[in-house]
């Protein structure tokens, strides 16, 4: 329920940031999920991660990097700020890379369960558990705050 719980909050965090920033922006930024999840299974999970997949994590960081400092072009219709500028503010590009820390650390545990031998645990096993402890919660929280 704990794992699920985890999930719940990620899932929250990501939809507000995507709210906050934009579908385009918050795209970009949560597709730095690779390079958290390597750094992340290296530093707790001792994962070893050849030099080629780390050249290749280094490839995906450029073309990020790339794609965030690009200009947009001019929406139709697009709400601008007081300077003029369409682009999201420090607070939803914080709260994209906080969702994206948020899930990669749920991957973290993910595989941990899976390995933990008093689980014993399949990847199956684990889905099922966290959907239906997710769909519970989330039901709970509808029928609770929304109705």
């Amino acid at each position: 329920m704990v794992v699920a719980m985890g999930d719940i909050v990620s899932n929250a965090v990501c939809f507000i940031a995507m709210v906050m920033a934009g579908s385009g922006m918050f795209q970009v930024i949560y597709s730095s999920i690779l390079i958290f999840v390597a750094f992340q299974s290296r530093l707790i999970l001792g994962t070893r991660i050849s030099r080629g997949a780390w050249l290749w994590i280094g490839v995906v960081s450029a073309g990020l990097a790339i794609a965030a400092l690009a200009p947009a072009p001019a929406a139709t219709g697009s709400t601008s700020t007081a300077a003029g500028s369409t682009a999201p503010g420090t607070g939803a590009l914080l709260m994209c890379v906080l969702g994206v820390l948020l899930y990669s650390i749920q991957y973290i545990v993910y595989e941990c369960a899976l390995h933990l031998p008093s689980l014993k645990l399949t990847g199956k096993a684990l889905c099922i558990q966290v959907g239906i402890y997710g769909s519970i919660i989330t039901g709970l929280y509808i029928a609770l705050y929304t109705v």
